[in-house]
């Protein structure tokens, strides 16, 4: 129930919220306009986000707790990097992609794709984000503060530069599950912080799949698939004393012709690591582990 005001004479543009309607008439959240009389109106029902309009920012201005942004199929080329406004649960946002109807849930390639460019998408606290697309060539292309369901949505970081970032977890407490991955230069997931959760997704055709740096206490990487990752399926660099990072039933999958680590951990630092009934097939080395680590316990891997 949004209007996207561009242009026209008298007119303010902006984003603006459908509060009530009464016969032909619709009521606003606010005026959109200086003076009574408006003329030469440029303006979109449902919010039009394919304009390249530097108000795409705005949108997520009228967020309030519980809000819910659906997303029709299409390809949305933003004009300026998407910043969305923190919520809190237990009423999050949600951001919710639809083929036709609302709520049909599209997984394939109907679901809308939101094209960032080089610029960096920030989803802010307690916003879900569920069957979208987003590609773009930024670092990170896509970031997630705090608290927050990712469900059924593809991450594609196109950029050939190395070390970019489809997804990166900056926060806490965000759950990933039935997702897609791939960065062509660069990582899949960047999990930067502690107590986020991946889930029976795709990681793949990226340098590397899932990449961390720094203090990542009590992460779980449970039935994912990870093929075809150059360097290795999984990377640690940082540190994770209590909690450990927690990688049981998935699936890593190299290459015919072995390359890379499914694996691979370069810290110094104690890193606690459990490593449970996964499958490892296609790699030079499968699992490796400096020294200085600690492997917590290892079971039923094949």
């Amino acid at each position: 129930n949004i209007i996207h005001i561009t242009a026209g004479t008298n007119w303010t543009a902006g984003w603006y919220e459908v509060v009530s309607v009464s016969g032909g008439g619709a009521v606003l959240d606010r005026a959109c306009g200086s003076v009574d009389v408006l003329a030469a109106g440029t303006w979109y029902l449902g919010g039009a986000m394919s304009l390249v309009s530097t108000l795409d920012r705005d949108l997520f201005a009228l967020t309030t707790n519980g809000s819910v942004f659906f997303v029709k199929s299409g390809t949305y080329v933003l004009g300026e990097t998407l910043l969305t406004i923190a919520c809190t649960n237990p009423s999050p946002c949600n951001i919710e992609g639809f083929a036709t109807v609302r709520g049909d849930h599209p997984t394939g390639s109907t679901r809308p794709i939101i094209d960032s460019g080089a610029g960096s998408s920030t989803i802010q606290s307690a916003t879900n984000l569920s069957y979208l697309q987003f590609t773009g060539s930024g670092t990170p292309m896509v970031q997630v503060v705090n608290d927050s369901l990712i469900q059924h949505v593809k991450f594609i970081n196109t950029s050939t530069t190395a070390n970019r970032e489809a997804l990166r977890l900056a926060g806490l407490r965000t759950q990933v599950m039935y997702c897609e991955f791939v960065s062509h230069r660069g990582y899949g997931i960047y999990v930067a912080d502690a107590d986020n959760g991946i889930y029976y997704s795709w990681i793949h055709d990226s340098d590397v799949g899932i990449w961390s740096t720094g203090v990542t206490q009590r992460t779980q990487v449970i039935g994912n698939l990870f093929s075809s990752n150059f360097d290795a399926a999984m990377e640690y660099t940082g540190t994770s004393t209590s909690g450990g990072v927690f990688i049981a039933y998935n699936t890593f999958y190299g290459a015919e012709n072995t390359y890379g680590r499914g694996i691979n951990t370069l810290t110094s630092d104690a890193t606690v690591f459990q490593v449970y009934g996964n499958i490892f097939f296609g790699f030079t080395t499968a699992v490796f582990f400096t020294p200085a680590q600690l492997f917590g316990w290892g079971d039923y891997n094949n």
